[in-house]
């Protein structure tokens, strides 16, 4: 390519780019325009004008920004976990264990009997606040007592009082 005397070059960098190189080197800069007309170079061999940009380097706004977020979350982890009381891995005594059980098996007699003397289990799972596998060992722990009487019903189970 070569460059006639009437005839400039311009290239604009966006402003968020640095030039690391170019090939050849421009005439001239006016900000971000590099500008070729011929003073320095008016003939360009193959591939030639060249220019290698690259993003300018992150503003150091955004940088203090993004630290001061991050130390905030890890701050406020550390805190939450200081915060939380310690955690009991004591095993309960069979025993208590009963204890507990009597007390659950109450409570479920109670709803049964508000509820007109059945319910469905995932009501009564709902109700007592425990997991599944927790109110199933209880429900069977009454049926074997002959408390209730487990009905199939569908996917789950219908939960009825005996009569006493």
């Amino acid at each position: 390519m070569v460059l006639s005397q009437d005839n400039v070059l311009v290239i604009n960098i966006p402003e968020e780019y640095n030039i690391e190189s170019s090939s050849p080197g421009f005439d001239r800069r006016d900000g971000n325009r590099l500008i070729w007309d011929g003073t320095l170079y008016r003939n360009f061999a193959k591939g030639e004008p060249a220019v290698v940009v690259a993003p300018t380097g992150i503003n150091p706004w955004f940088l203090i920004i993004i630290l001061g977020v991050l130390g905030s979350v890890v701050l406020a982890i550390v805190f939450k976990r200081r915060s939380k009381p310690p955690v009991q891995n004591e095993l309960i005594s069979p025993e208590d264990r009963l204890i507990e059980d009597l007390k659950y098996e109450k409570r479920i007699e109670q709803f049964l009997e508000t509820s007109g003397g059945q319910a469905s289990q995932s009501d009564i799972i709902k109700e007592i606040g425990l997991s599944k596998s927790r109110i199933s060992t209880i429900l069977s722990q009454m049926r074997e007592k002959g408390q209730i009487i487990k009905i199939k019903n569908g996917k789950g189970n219908l939960i009825r009082l005996t009569k006493k």
